[in-house]
């Protein structure tokens, strides 16, 4: 080895300055090692120049690697050294395609690396990745490496014309040496006649010179962080955002959200990514992020880390986490699929004026893992939970069935304020949010509770494992900003999420079971105070108190409240809305569907004989609540129940009702 090692010492550079032997594939596979793939160069392949182009061919799903034969390449310190491929990556399962060098001292260690991503989707041309840095001392080697994620096996990455050139550093010429001071002249002394009484000089006094001080120079401080997080859509690449122990680069990976960050580790220590921002002592924040599973991960979670310094310096008070997003495959990579985790309202020790706000990761196995990071968020936050509003400050938003459709609103009349019962816990002050005129947008006011799962099958209790599906049934894009879910004790914060027209997410205690692939808020504790499994009232509320959608299960109906019935255990229960946000039905579902909005059951036993359905045909298919669909508005053609209809809905649950 030591033979081949001095010879690579040796090594000129090609004609035209390319210090990576065979780069454009001329000469077959020589020189290049695939890893997780097979290699094949041939003329048959996409090439951009030259008569060979490299193909690499996943063998199964996982990373895919071409790196050179480094020995071959020394590395001279001091020198600037910029490595450009040329890549195809023209296919849907083949992800975060790079070019990466990595500048190696001795035993291998890297001393130096850079790295550049292909921006924007696939294309069915060659794009050029380029990346430098400079060669510190004791380099030896240059590692080069072209890299991207196969979903599968069979993805295919074309190479060529992979070039890396040398720059030597500008040499500063040395400035010649001061010139000698001037010589003095020696002046002889004046000799004097002699003294005489009439001739006494009267001396005059020299002047000396004062020397001019040289000012010091003041350092500039370093500007101190700001309120908000710079650069949290990675918009603007990995700006502001810094990384420990793994690399962070951008790519667009999940359709419609533009570039992301790929947080990667190399091997199975945790690595993190952050920012630093300035609080509030004894302030209530809270931290979100969307994060995405690409390859690999353990967990990936967001952590508020607190600090009594004004930048983030000195050691940490304490930690703040949210629960942690997880791979059931591990080593799978899958596109879209992804859940924001928050937090939730958490208040900064008494001596914290700065915070850092993390993303970190931990793989699964020794070969590292990448996630996707988007759409981080920090900022102020109600205190602790949300408390519900009074009851004189709700108002239905969901519209009740009436005999004339239409999306409008009818408020509620103002309950009278219940009395708590002694088993109710008594609501702390200072966790009610404070009034505030931020009242939902037309658009939030769109949003719908479409199926809830208060009493799942799994063992243990019920708390960790439940969970709320909510749909934007507006065509406008909204955002869970300011929204709170609440039950009829206690409620949930939720991060500011965005849901399209036509799109659901479901918010799910830190054990429910959720599918891969579904959109997905997990929060740290159990909605509300728990969803009571014989009856409860699930709300979400707006920033100013006021209700936006509820729905009232068994015994938890109020005043005013349509009671549906309670699931069963492992049953959902599902409502369907129109798309201007009315109420059309809801059932009881034995298989859960989360993630996919409810479709409404064909009716199939009415048959029109005349303009006015009885309650017999719009009932006939719930009598005793079975099969398990309640309607509420069971009318084709959108024409809605009267008030003998309603009678005869509630003759159907044994329970009369004024009409």
């Amino acid at each position: 080895m030591g033979a081949v090692l001095g010879a690579a010492v040796l090594a000129p550079a090609q004609s035209d300055g390319n210090l990576q032997p065979n780069g454009g594939f001329e000469s077959g596979t020589s020189n290049w090692v695939a890893g997780g793939a097979t290699l094949t160069v041939s003329t048959s392949v996409p090439r951009i120049e030259g008569a060979n182009a490299a193909l690499l061919t996943s063998t199964s799903a996982g990373t895919i690697s071409l790196t050179n034969q480094y020995w071959n390449v020394p590395a001279i310190p001091g020198h600037t050294y910029t490595l450009t491929a040329s890549l195809l990556d023209n296919e849907a399962q083949v992800l975060g395609a790079q070019a990466k060098f990595a500048v190696l001292g001795a035993g291998d260690v890297v001393l130096q690396a850079g790295e550049a991503s292909l921006a924007g989707a696939d294309s069915p041309s060659f794009r050029t990745a380029t990346a430098s840095a400079v060669a510190p001392p004791g380099a030896l080697y240059v590692r080069v490496t072209l890299t991207a994620l196969a979903s599968a096996a069979g993805a295919h990455l074309s190479v060529d014309d992979v070039r890396l050139t040398s720059t030597p550093p500008i040499s500063t010429p040395t400035p010649p040496p001061p010139l000698p001071p001037p010589p003095v002249a020696e002046v002889p002394e004046e000799v004097l006649p002699p003294a005489t009484a009439t001739s006494t000089p009267t001396p005059r006094a020299t002047a000396t010179r004062t020397p001019t001080p040289i000012p010091t120079p003041t350092p500039t401080p370093a500007p101190l962080p700001g309120l908000t997080l710079r650069n949290a859509d990675f918009a603007q690449g990995v700006a502001g955002w810094s990384v420990t122990r793994g690399r962070i680069s951008t790519a667009s990976i999940l359709d419609g959200l533009g570039p992301s960050l790929l947080l990667t580790a190399e091997d199975s220590a945790t690595v993190w990514v952050q920012q630093t921002v300035a609080v509030t002592p004894r302030g209530w924040f809270a931290a979100s992020a969307l994060l995405a599973p690409l390859d690999g991960i353990e967990a990936a979670w967001v952590r508020i880390a607190w600090y009594a310094s004004p930048d983030g310096s000195g050691a940490q008070l304490s930690t703040e986490d949210s629960p942690a997003t997880t791979s059931n495959v591990p080593t799978a990579i899958v596109r879209s699929v992804y859940e924001v985790v928050s937090t939730g309202p958490v208040q900064a020790p008494a001596e914290a004026h700065s915070a850092r706000v993390r993303v970190l990761l931990r793989a699964a196995t020794e070969r590292g893992a990448t996630v996707v990071v988007d759409e981080v968020a920090f900022g102020p936050s109600e205190p602790g939970e949300a408390a519900p509003p009074s009851p004189a400050a709700r108002a239905q938003a969901t519209p009740a069935p009436t005999s004339t459709p239409g999306p409008a609103t009818t408020p509620r009349a103002p309950n009278a304020t219940p009395q708590p019962s002694e088993d109710a816990p008594a609501l702390v002050s200072e966790l009610t949010p404070r009034a505030t005129s931020n009242a939902a947008t037309a658009a939030q006011r769109r949003l719908r509770i479409t199926e809830i799962l208060s009493d799942p099958g799994e063992s243990g209790a019920d708390g960790d494992f439940e969970w709320v599906e909510v749909m934007n049934t507006g065509s406008e894009p909204t955002t869970l900003a300011g929204i709170s879910l609440r039950d009829r004790r206690t409620g949930n914060v939720l991060p500011p999420y965005s849901l399209d027209p036509g799109a659901v997410v479901v918010i799910a205690a830190p054990g429910a079971k959720i599918p891969e692939g579904v959109p997905l808020i997990r929060l740290r504790r159990a909605i509300g105070n728990g969803l009571g499994n014989t009856g409860d009232r699930v709300a979400l509320v707006g920033a100013d108190g006021r209700e936006i959608d509820a729905v009232a299960y068994g015994e938890g109906a109020e005043d005013g409240d349509e009671p549906l019935p309670a699931p069963g255990p492992g049953q959902s229960l599902e409502r369907r809305f129109s798309p201007a946000g009315i109420l059309l039905e809801a059932r009881l579902a034995e298989a859960p569907t989360p993630g996919i909005a409810p479709e409404a059951a064909p009716n199939t036993s009415r048959t029109p004989s005349d303009d006015t359905p009885s309650a017999t045909s719009a009932f006939s298919g719930i009598e005793g609540l079975a099969p398990s669909w309640l309607a509420l508005l069971a009318l084709a053609g959108g024409l809605l129940l009267g008030a003998g209809a309603a009678r005869a809905a509630s003759v159907a649950r044994g329970r009369d009702v004024e009409a």
